[in-house]
């Protein structure tokens, strides 16, 4: 697998910094910007990224847990 996170284009966009939304963070309408966002650079944020294309919903372990037999809530 090609390292593209070393290609310039690549390091630049990762460089640029972004509006990241904050965990937890109490819901304030009037000032959702300023109170939910902050501006993070994913190359400084993290050591490594995934990408994962395409994903599939897990099987229990058991294998007996059937949507059918979980009780209605």
């Amino acid at each position: 697998m090609p390292n593209r996170l070393s290609a310039p284009r690549t390091r630049e966009l990762l460089r640029k910094a972004l509006l990241e939304r904050a965990i937890g963070a109490v819901y304030r309408p009037r000032t959702e910007r300023e109170s939910h966002y902050f501006l993070a650079r994913v190359s400084e944020q993290f050591d490594a990224l995934i990408h994962i294309d395409e994903t599939h919903a897990i099987e229990p372990l058991d294998g007996e847990t059937s949507p059918a037999r979980l009780p209605r809530s």
